[in-house]
């Protein structure tokens, strides 16, 4: 596992704390109309898990792939969602990849950490 893994590795367990902290229904508040809730970055970070970064490990490459339609996830099971984040990025994880995706995948992380923690100031 390379630094950018071990550093991908560490994002579940922050996911994990701010779903703790904010509890449900509080994970489907909006801080603000047009930003998303927790619930729904939850919702979107396991759909480009699975199904943008996982295809692209699968290719070693990103190109011509897009990112999965965003989706409305405050109707939706954030602790499901979160699940299913946690288990696609164990499986994402154990590939190979080129490190272009890697490097992506912790710019991803990154954007949608700060999103988190500003959502909660």
């Amino acid at each position: 596992m390379n630094a950018l893994q071990a550093e991908l590795s560490t994002f579940p367990a922050f996911l994990a704390q701010a779903l703790d902290a904010a509890g449900d229904p509080g994970a489907r508040h909006r801080p603000a109309p047009e930003r998303w809730s927790l619930c729904e970055v939850l919702w979107h970070l396991a759909d480009m898990e699975r199904e943008y970064f996982a295809q692209a490990l699968e290719n070693g490459s990103r190109d011509g792939l897009s990112a999965p339609a965003a989706r409305s996830g405050l109707a939706l099971d954030p602790y499901l969602a979160l699940e299913r984040f946690q288990s696609a990025r164990r499986e994402n994880l154990q590939r190979a990849g080129p490190e272009a995706i890697w490097q992506a995948m912790a710019e991803h992380d990154e954007r949608h950490r700060r999103q988190i923690l500003r959502a909660k100031d």
